[in-house]
């Protein structure tokens, strides 16, 4: 039998020791980082579930919305005989089909009280018949909306330009194509308490920065505003600015065109109105934003 030496054992007691306590640690290790993970995992829902909750968006309104501004019986024979030449207009359909860049476009009605919902048939129309349509180019597709003449009518309150920011992040935060890729650990509760005292400021900065979570993704999403004129009125001044300015500056910041088979989401920004808005319009000043239907008249 060979003799054990004193540095034999001391080297057999190391060794051994070592990779028991080495396997011990990992294993901690792991289910300490299970656990982080799921209480991350918790903390997230429960944000989520206060964010959409102080949002309070009203998922089966908005498909109302839709569903009754289809109806031809709103408009006239007449005004509907404009839509044909609506879409055949060289600015609609640059909008419309450029899939490789960021774009955004005002259409101006300048139309009389008995044609005012004109736009709104458009725009439900557009919603409805582009969702399915299987062939466009550019990435899948997401659509949001806000009609503002539907909610003025519902509230017969002041009109709130918050609530346009609030809606879009709730359709955000609705839709199972994207709800996944976002994150909304990143937002205290502080900033959540503005959403719901519709701080017009921090509740466009929760917008923009979820938009940018999902600006490198095979996306071409469509944001339709319809009669904005409800909302640009002489009390809303500052906040109908700031709302433009923030989201066209996002959208422009974008506008570069996306390469063959690179990842990047499309913005493209639509805003109408039977009439002709007061502020709005300068954020539609660049050559092919803005398309008057004083031509189709």
């Amino acid at each position: 039998m060979p003799e054990v030496t004193d540095v034999d054992m001391d080297e057999t007691d190391e060794t051994g020791k070592t990779d028991e306590t080495d396997e011990t640690d990992e294993v901690d290790e792991v289910d300490e980082v299970d656990e982080v993970d799921e209480v991350d995992a918790e903390a997230c829902e429960t944000k989520l579930a206060k964010l959409r909750r102080y949002l309070a968006y009203d998922r089966s309104q908005a498909r109302r919305d839709i569903r009754e501004l289809l109806s031809p019986s709103r408009v006239d024979d007449l005004s509907l005989a404009m839509l044909p030449g609506l879409r055949r207009r060289a600015k609609w359909q640059s909008w419309l089909l450029e899939n490789r860049k960021s774009t955004r476009l005002l259409i101006q009605g300048h139309l009389d009280g008995t044609t005012n919902l004109l736009l709104s048939h458009f725009c439900a129309r557009f919603l409805s018949e582009y969702r399915f349509l299987t062939e466009y180019r550019g990435g899948d597709r997401i659509f949001l909306h806000y009609f503002c003449d539907r909610q003025y009518r519902r509230t017969r309150q002041d009109t709130n330009v918050c609530d346009i920011a609030r809606s879009l992040i709730g359709q955000l935060l609705n839709n199972t194509q994207v709800t996944s890729r976002i994150d909304v650990s990143r937002f205290s509760s502080t900033r959540l308490k503005w959403i719901k005292e519709q701080d017009i400021g921090e509740t466009i900065q929760v917008l923009l920065e979820i938009l940018d979570q999902i600006s490198d993704e095979n996306l071409v999403l469509f944001c339709v505003i319809d009669y904005i004129s409800r909302y640009d009125v002489k009390r809303n001044r500052p906040d109908i600015q700031e709302f433009f300015e923030k989201l066209c500056e996002f959208i422009d910041s974008r506008s570069r065109r996306r390469r063959a088979g690179q990842k990047r989401t499309i913005f493209k920004l639509l805003v109408t109105d039977p009439k002709r808005t007061d502020v709005v319009w300068r954020y539609f000043k660049d050559k092919g934003e803005t398309l008057d239907m004083r031509c189709l008249h």
